[in-house]
């Protein structure tokens, strides 16, 4: 549950006005007063169905409440009132309550932020080890509908545990091919609970799912109330399946996919929670498991699941390992126990001298270039990928890339890496090349990529023909990079733009093997994606999205600013941003000096470092925001060269989470950026924050450890004394154009940028209808039809109704109405029979919030959006 303080303002004061308030009410009513609504509260469905006006009023409860769970230290407890299982938190109720008992409360209670207010309010136990009848959630684990808030009964295997507090057990647990977690309270504070790792257990607790912004369940906590609600069913190492007889990665092909397969072999990588790469003795297995279980490459495991082939990679569906007995070895070792290397990485993994022996290779891929004179192919397996050269194909047929086959040769040095030479190739099928990779220059250099098939992103600086190629000359952060790609007359105007270019990795190297440059050879036209036409300031090409540099500090509305103030106003969008599993603490320093700022881009720092923070943690955790005031001198400025000596109001984002290695902590300011799936991360949140402070003369702090969290310090410089002072005559409201309040119509449907986008909208005094999709949109608009004065709207959104169809409908009911369409496209793809204008109707995203404000302005003035 996210919980909110912010220094001794909110975490006393406010309180304290609450009590004194029903303080006078219950005073009132001794005068023979009503209490509000009449009527005593006997549930909380009762209390919290109130009318709008009530809720901020004092009402009478009693209330019998049977407990399903109780954390005094939280003060949450769910349990069962009148038949109906409800969640409370509460505050001011110290009693120590566990499952089963009944007990009765009576009292008075306000609501406050989501929270509940008690006062002069006895909690009396009336039995104790009630039964608990628990509802059976095998095999509909994600019928929230069912299950959600209720007391319920599932089996599942611990994939890991750890102690989250002195009295609070997390268990990861992994049932129907889902992860989630239960969070067991135990009577007392121990410090070595049991271990339930590796084994089936059947748990009982109350089920609480959350959500996404598209509906879809983001996760399921159990909460558990006494380690006597979990009991062990079995273990991996008991567990039968584990007897099947084990099957080669060669038998794949010819293997029932209905049947379980039994597989054995030496861990290679592993993504915790996702997938697990083994090599037997005849290949490689990609095992998909949601198991999180931390695994070391050379360890020794074994796997049951469901055997496939995707492309040219063997893989295990629906997969469970354990650890099995025997040393953990090396891919020479590995390499040493075959007649034949199986695997591109098993001959890369080769030193110099046993390459020279010539080892018999023997394996299976797909064709990623064809070098023109046919002197050499490179082929892509279940691996990595890898040249071979002088390759020779009986059948006759010309090699081309897309071809399966089997390559048969001998181990040779190549120009950079070990390769295959006098090989046999023959083809076995066809399939279209897959997604690669996405690969940074700076990783690209370190020689590791080298016949892979990957791609890169880069700004074309200069493109010129070749005999058989187009030779694009590429900058990316960094440095530069060659790209070479078919002929086609369609590619000559592609210098000055954005582009993705996917295709082999190749090294150039001087005579002594050392790395002198990077090229990517593309088979296709096709692997060149231009993401951006030529931007008009080739220098600011990263910063594109966030506005020119001149621009952007001529739009900062700077001015002296509360920073308590201002994360108290943030605090409750930030609680439904974050999600109920992440839980919300805000301190601020006593008499903080003003910070000189603009109101609407300091929420976006902190909104993009939370959203940055609640990623992290995907099973919740603390997100701490804190604020104190700092004086850097210089020895300060000696260890931290970005830092400014003078006066600073620090700002300080902490979790819990993943962490981040060193390499990735150096990059995550860099622009396009991520470390998330491709689709579901920009990379532009962090490069965002950082040009927001330092346009605001500030400089950011990382530190991060893996598996530990990471703490973000912002530093903002403070306002001067005589600006503080006009501040404190002023009324502190965000500084905007002379525009009449209007109606706005924002259809988006990301969540947090929706979240955004309504609460600057509102702060600058405009009613704000919201919808998510398109359909939802056309389902609100009858209660607003006529009221509208500028629809907002994403281009692109799910539910079959895009931003253009929308504003069609409903211009032909409101022809007056101005339009502004927002896309993270490129405006030439977003909509082929409209013309989108940068800054007069189409935001580009991701946007920030002086953009917003300025577009939404200028529309509203000029009486014309569409």
């Amino acid at each position: 549950m996210p919980m909110h303080f912010c220094g001794k303002m909110t975490a006393g004061l406010f309180p304290l006005l609450f009590l004194f308030i029903a303080r006078v009410l219950i005073a009132q009513e001794t005068n023979g007063k009503p209490l509000a609504g009449g009527a005593v509260i006997t549930n909380m469905a009762q209390f919290w169905e109130l009318p709008s006006e009530e809720k901020d009023q004092l009402h009478r409860i009693r209330m019998e409440l049977l407990i399903y769970y109780c954390d005094s230290k939280w003060t949450v407890f769910w349990g069962q009132s009148d038949g109906l299982d409800t969640f409370l938190p509460l505050r001011g109720i110290p009693v120590p309550l566990r499952a089963g008992q009944k007990v009765l409360i009576d009292g008075f209670s306000l609501p406050v932020n989501q929270e509940v207010l008690w006062d002069k309010t006895t909690v009396k136990i009336l039995s104790e080890s009630n039964e608990l009848k628990s509802v059976s959630a095998k095999g509909r684990l994600f019928d929230t509908s069912t299950l959600d808030k209720h007391f319920v009964e599932l089996e599942a295997l611990v994939d890991s545990q750890r102690l989250i507090s002195t009295n609070i057990l997390r268990l990861d647990l992994l049932a129907q091919n889902f992860n989630f977690t239960a969070n067991v309270l135990m009577d007392q504070p121990e410090t070595n609970p049991p271990d339930f790792s590796g084994n089936f257990v059947r748990i009982d607790g109350v089920y609480s799912a959350t959500f996404d912004a598209l509906g879809k369940i983001a996760s399921i906590t159990l909460w558990t109330d006494g380690l006597h609600f979990v009991v062990t069913n079995g273990s991996l190492g008991s567990d039968s399946r584990f007897t099947l007889p084990i099957t080669s990665s060669e038998n794949f092909a010819t293997f029932d996919p209905n049947a379980l397969a039994h597989v054995q072999g030496i861990v290679r990588s592993q993504q915790p929670g996702q997938a697990v790469t083994i090599w037997d003795n005849a290949g490689q297995i990609r095992i998909y498991s949601k198991q999180e279980y931390p695994l070391q490459v050379g360890e020794r495991i074994e796997a049951v699941g469901y055997p496939a082939f995707q492309g040219i990679d063997r893989v295990l569906q629906g997969g469970l390992f354990r650890l099995t007995a025997g040393k953990e070895v090396g891919p020479k070792e590995i390499s040493d126990g075959h007649s034949k290397l199986r695997l591109a990485d098993q001959v890369r993994g080769l030193d110099q001298e046993t390459i020279a022996q010539r080892l018999p290779v023997s394996l299976e891929g797909v064709v990623t270039w064809v070098d023109p004179r046919r002197n050499f192919i490179f082929i892509l397996d279940s691996s990595g990928g890898i040249r071979v050269m002088r390759p020779q194909n009986p059948d006759g047929r010309r090699l081309r890339a897309g071809m399966l086959v089997k390559v048969n040769g001998v181990t040779a040095m190549g120009e950079f890496t070990p390769a295959i030479t006098n090989a046999t190739v023959r083809q076995t099928g066809t399939m279209s090349l897959p997604d690669p990779p996405l690969v940074s220059l700076e990783e690209a250099m370190t020689g590791t990529e080298d016949g892979r098939w990957i791609q890169m992103r880069g700004y074309v600086r200069k493109s010129s023909e070749e005999t058989n190629s187009i030779r694009l000359q590429l900058v990316a952060p960094g440095g530069e990079f060659i790209a070479r790609i078919p002929k086609d007359n369609t590619l000559r105007t592609l210098n000055g733009s954005v582009v993705l270019v996917r295709g082999v990795c190749v090294v150039t190297a001087n005579a002594r093997r050392q790395l002198t440059g990077i090229q990517i050879w593309s088979p296709e036209v096709s692997d060149v994606q231009i993401e951006q036409s030529a931007p008009a300031d080739v220098f600011a090409l990263p910063l594109r999205t966030l506005a020119s540099l001149r621009q952007f500090k001529q739009m900062l509305q700077r001015r002296p600013l509360d920073v308590p103030e201002a994360l108290n106003n943030l605090s409750k969008m930030l609680r439904r941003i974050i999600g109920e599993h992440i839980y919300l603490r805000i301190q601020c320093a006593d008499h903080l000096p003003l910070v000189f700022a603009d109101a609407v881009n300091f929420e976006q720092i902190i909104i993009n470092l939370a959203v940055n923070a609640r990623d992290a943690m995907p099973r919740g955790g603390p997100l701490t925001i804190t604020a104190d005031r700092v004086v850097i001198d210089a020895k300060y400025q000696e260890r931290e060269p970005d830092a400014v000596i003078g006066t600073f109001v620090r700002l300080s984002v902490a979790d819990e989470g993943s962490g981040m290695s060193e390499t990735v902590r150096k990059k995550i300011f860099e622009p396009f950026f991520t470390t998330k799936e491709v689709g579901k991360g920009t990379g532009m949140g962090l490069a965002t924050v950082y040009g927001i402070v330092k346009q605001h003369q500030g400089w950011i702090e990382v530190e991060s450890r893996p598996g530990v969290g990471s703490v973000f310090r912002v530093f903002l410089p403070v306002a001067e004394e005589e600006a503080q002072k006009k501040s404190e005559s002023g009324n502190g409201r965000i500084g905007a154009a002379d525009v009449q309040p209007r109606t706005i119509f924002l259809v988006e449907d990301e969540a947090p940028l929706r979240e955004m986008a309504s609460m600057i909208l509102k702060r600058l005094g405009h009613a704000v209808v919201v919808a998510q999709d398109g359909q939802e949109a056309l389902s609100l608009w009858p209660q607003h039809r006529g009221k509208i004065d500028l629809l907002l709207t994403d281009m692109v959104m799910p539910g079959g109704i895009s931003g253009r169809e929308l504003a069609d409908q409903l211009l032909r009911e409101s022809p007056g109405m101005r339009v502004i369409y927002s896309t993270g496209y490129s405006m030439d793809l977003s909509s082929s029979d409209i013309k989108l204008v940068e800054g007069v109707n189409c935001l580009p995203k991701p946007y920030d919030a002086t953009t917003l404000i300025r577009m939404v302005e200028k529309a509203l003035a000029n009486g014309n959006g569409h």
